[in-house]
């Protein structure tokens, strides 16, 4: 028996006819189902009937019908479950209800762009990444010409740069570029790293190490390499694109070679016959029970204590009073298994020890250490900071 669809809504049609048939019987219902939506759609939509006083072509006013059975585009039936069909219910149903879905997508996606108008990609790519080499193009600073100068004084050929590209506690890495076009040899174009530091010795600024790699094989891989220098060593990665990474190890003698506080007097200073015999000879162990390990001798107290010191040539001895920086250990302190070491600013004349200011060296605060004494009247302050460099003050009493 044939069931009557007449009387179904046609909520229950639109699913029947659009849902997965699961036997022949849904089949077959599924298509009449169809039959019975295509009739009802043509019932409803009358032909179109031009007014007589309407002129030839005007469509302004005119409905779309249904054309061999289809739904007008855009007028897809408002059915839960239609855009589960598949191809497999279509064929058995005879029908394929999702081409008026398709269409009506079709009209919205294919919109007419006019001529000569661009349209931006959908995904913007982004700027290209920067190589390393970039670094090249910024303007060169007065610190950077003072580093040219110092790698033309090495032999080095600079033909761009140097930059400097980063800094690790006591260096500097440079980077330049340099042609190379040695006898017998093909030019190269390479890029090329050194490390400058500051030679306290020399008091000067030096490039201390500098190695070089081809151009071609640093815009692939970048470079990997390690620098030596006085303050380090240091380990450089660096291209072929962003900054450069700077790792360094150091020991505690380059350490304090490079850094050496207090003590810097000792190297800027040259011991002379007053050091040497304060060392030598330690005339302040029986008084002070400090073992002297260096002294320099800083001022002669006449040419702090006088209004017009003469020449001092002839009394730059160890039996003229001078103000002196010497660093020792304190024997009893070092056998009790205390701080040993002290630093002292004092004023000594032919072995004999008249003021001090000592300090145990790990106690030496910001400020350092400062002898104040009198002479002829005058106050005279010896100021001696972490930095190494002395320096005194006189004042009228």
């Amino acid at each position: 028996m044939i069931e009557d669809l007449s009387t179904v809504d046609d909520a229950t049609l639109a699913r029947w006819a659009y849902g997965r048939p699961t036997n022949r019987a849904d089949a077959a219902r599924a298509q009449r189902a169809a039959e019975e939506l295509d009739r009802r759609t043509r019932a409803r939509v009358p032909e179109p009937t031009a007014p007589a006083s309407a002129p030839a072509g005007d469509t302004a006013d005119r409905t779309p019908r249904a054309e061999h059975g289809r739904l007008p585009v855009g007028r897809a039936p408002e059915v839960a479950g239609a855009a589960t069909v598949d191809d497999e219910s279509l064929r058995v149903a005879g029908r394929r209800p999702s081409t008026r879905l398709l269409l009506a997508v079709g009209l919205i996606v294919a919109v007419a762009i006019p001529a000569g108008v661009a349209i931006a990609p959908l995904l913007d790519p982004g700027p290209a990444t920067p190589s390393s080499l970039a670094v090249f193009d910024r303007d060169v600073t007065d610190e950077e010409r003072e580093y040219l100068r110092l790698l033309q004084r090495e032999g080095q050929r600079v033909n761009v740069g140097p930059r400097v590209i980063g800094s690790a506690e006591y260096g500097t890495i440079l980077a330049y570029r340099s042609l190379r076009d040695d006898p017998g040899q093909p030019e190269r174009d390479q890029v090329c790293l050194a490390v400058a530091e500051f030679d306290r010795a020399a008091r000067a600024p030096q490039i201390n190490d500098w190695q070089c790699i081809d151009r071609s094989d640093f815009e692939v891989e970048g470079t990997r390499l390690t620098l030596f220098g006085l303050g380090g060593q240091y380990d450089v990665d660096w291209g072929p694109t962003g900054p450069a990474s700077v790792d360094v190890l150091i020991t505690e003698a380059q350490r304090l070679a490079m850094d050496p506080g207090l003590e810097a007097v000792f190297l800027d200073i040259p011991a002379g016959e007053v050091g040497e015999f304060y060392v030598a000879a330690q005339p302040l162990f029986e008084q002070t029970g400090l073992s002297v390990e260096q002294l320099r001798g800083v001022f002669l107290v006449s040419t702090l204590a006088e209004d017009e010191p003469g020449d001092d040539e002839g009394l730059r001895t160890p039996d003229a009073e001078w103000v002196v920086a010497y660093t020792a250990t304190d024997v009893d302190a070092a056998q009790s298994g205390e701080s040993a070491r002290v630093a002292c600013l004092a004023v000594v004349d032919d072995g004999v020890q008249l003021e001090s200011q000592c300090v145990v060296i790990d106690d030496v605060s910001d400020r350092g250490i400062q002898l104040t004494f009198e002479r002829n009247a005058r106050r005279v302050t010896v100021t001696w900071p972490t930095t190494g460099d002395i320096s005194a003050f006189t004042a009228e009493q």
